[in-house]
């Protein structure tokens, strides 16, 4: 990887407020991938399929669909309307 300009890479820590060993270990760190993509997905599609369905109802009918969930896992991936029940909330 090389900088595009030619300011040492110590000077740039310095102006960005970060150490070289933070930089190089950022540098040099692998791509992160969401493995909860598909299940978050999965958790989209039921609520917005059953709007009054809170966390136990999704997190049960996740397992209905084939999805091997725990439920403090199906409630950690869940956006917060749905955990907190305010997705089927309408104001007049």
């Amino acid at each position: 990887m090389s900088l595009a300009t030619p300011i040492p890479v110590e000077q740039l820590c310095r102006l960005a407020l970060v150490s070289r060993a933070g930089f190089y270990r950022w540098r040099n760190a692998p791509q992160t991938v969401d493995t909860d993509l598909d299940v978050r997905d999965e958790i989209q599609r039921i609520a917005l399929e059953f709007l009054f369905y809170g966390w136990p109802r999704i997190t049960r009918e996740l397992g209905d669909r084939g999805w091997r969930v725990n439920h403090k896992r199906g409630l950690r991936k869940m956006p917060d309307p749905v955990s907190s029940g305010g997705a089927a909330e309408e104001t007049v």
